[in-house]
């Protein structure tokens, strides 16, 4: 009986057994030098009766009895993957990693090409499992090389290393061992957590991993945008429409509406500040706000390394709070103010975590994807002991305008936005929610017109009667 060309049996009852027993024969005689990849790495075979090749070749799909094989075009065997029996290779457990990550959905009834978050989750889990700090330091030094040689985008280097930092970093901290930024590895100290009060809660147990909770919602941040995958807004500042925009972002984000429930009073404070700064009679946190929104800051997209980043973001922090000694402008607290835990121990300093995250989304191709990573960053730290919300935004903002794209405008109310009450609910939260919101936030900011200053004051006085301002 003929299974395939040039491949016959002489077992007419059962010819599906002689595929499953024979596959490796069998298609190393017909696709040589392919790569077992892809959702079949999880068996490193068929399984329900579906098998994913790579090979450098137009993409097919080959029907045998019993088994379908779904060939993709691709790299050939690279150093690393595993020689099978007959001419098949094995795809390296990295190499099934990066390419685990390329987008694929389910046709037919059939599964998705590639597995799900969760599933490459458990992969990456079970494949290195005992990876102590300096082999994660040497799977992270890998994963540029190896992109490069599959021809992948790079925007899979930061998502590769997001991926396998929160999950194997957080595996080591169960584990009672500590990842240094240099890869090596040490006994996590015990240390008092803050009570439900604000005070010593007296209890004394392992720090929870701060670097992989940050991890885990940026991760999120290059998911949703690698699921959402959306086109740049691009807008033209200098027309006439976006006249008293500086206006409409500083009232909502700049801290004014905190505590406030008299919103007549509060637009004619807000206008006075105007005014008054134009003779340079005031220097209130709206006016400064304001200045910041109105022109360019040196936060943009050409920021590529977490040391500039830092210096940056320390220089934003003092100009808004003009310089006080009071509210330490310009200075981080000693440790994060993430509302998972607050430290009193020993930890990750803050611009440690700043470093961390920010080395983690640098990459991020996404112009959009950068700007909310940034936003999420600094929100989820808190780094100031003031004005973190409002600094999170002007840097957000401050991205898409350096690269033409519409701003996002959203209400700041006693320090917090709907953005981030929602990374407050971090074991609920869907990545593709998360990215639609700020891109449906970002859509009704573009559409809006801020060029008649009675009309502009005329949608706030509607719009903050809706909001749930705190006395």
């Amino acid at each position: 009986m003929r299974i395939a060309p040039g491949i016959y049996t002489d077992n007419v009852l059962d010819p599906a057994a002689v595929v499953g027993q024979e596959w490796q024969v069998i298609l190393g005689h017909m696709l040589p030098n392919s790569v077992v990849t892809d959702r079949s790495v999880l068996c490193g075979g068929p399984h329900n009766g579906l098998l994913f090749l790579a090979r450098p070749s137009k993409a097919r799909q080959i029907v045998l009895p019993g088994l379908v094989v779904s060939v993709r075009q691709g790299r050939g065997p690279i150093e690393g993957d595993i020689a099978l029996p007959g001419g098949l290779f094995q795809a390296s457990p990295l190499r099934a990693v990066l390419e685990n990550l390329l987008p694929s959905r389910a046709v037919r009834g059939k599964p998705a090409r590639t597995l799900s978050d969760f599933e490459l989750s458990n992969f990456i889990r079970g494949k290195f499992a005992g990876c102590d700090g300096n082999r994660l330091a040497e799977l992270m030094g890998g994963v540029p090389r190896l992109v490069e040689l599959l021809g992948l985008n790079d925007d899979l280097i930061p998502r590769a290393e997001l991926m396998l930092k929160r999950i194997l970093v957080a595996d080591l901290d169960n584990a009672g061992q500590g990842v240094s930024l240099d890869g090596s590895v040490g006994k996590s100290k015990p240390i008092e957590l803050e009570g439900p009060q604000g005070g010593a809660g007296g209890i004394s147990e392992s720090r929870p991993d701060l670097a992989s909770e940050l991890l885990d919602l940026l991760h999120l941040v290059s998911e949703g945008i690698g699921r959402v995958q959306p086109g740049a807004f691009m807008v033209d500042e200098s027309e006439a429409k976006w006249t008293y925009r500086p206006f409409v972002e500083a009232f909502y984000m700049s801290g004014i509406l905190d505590g406030m429930t008299d919103n007549g009073p509060l637009l004619k404070k807000a206008l006075r500040s105007v005014m008054l700064a134009e003779r340079g009679q005031d220097d209130s946190y709206f006016m400064r706000h304001y200045s910041l929104v109105s022109g360019r800051t040196d936060v943009t997209r050409d920021v590529n390394t977490s040391e500039k980043f830092i210096s940056i973001l320390k220089g934003l922090h003092s100009k808004f709070l003009g310089g006080s000694v009071e509210v330490s402008a310009g200075l981080f607290k000693d440790q994060s103010g993430a509302p998972s835990a607050t430290a009193l121990g020993s930890g990750p300093s803050v611009s440690d975590l700043l470093s961390i995250g920010f080395e983690s989304i640098v990459g991020l191709e996404s112009n959009l994807g950068f700007a909310i990573g940034l936003y999420v960053l600094i929100s989820f730290i808190r780094p100031f002991e003031f004005a973190n919300e409002q600094i999170a935004s002007i840097v957000l903002n401050s991205v898409l305008s350096s690269v033409g794209e519409c701003r996002i405008i959203f209400p700041v109310v006693d320090g917090n936005s709907e953005f981030s009450r929602l990374l407050t609910d971090r074991d609920s939260i869907d990545s593709g929610i998360l990215i639609n919101r700020f891109i449906a936030r970002q859509e009704s900011t573009g559409k809006s017109d801020y060029q008649d200053l009675g009309l502009v004051l005329k949608d706030i006085r509607v719009d903050i009667s809706e909001l749930e301002i705190n006395p």
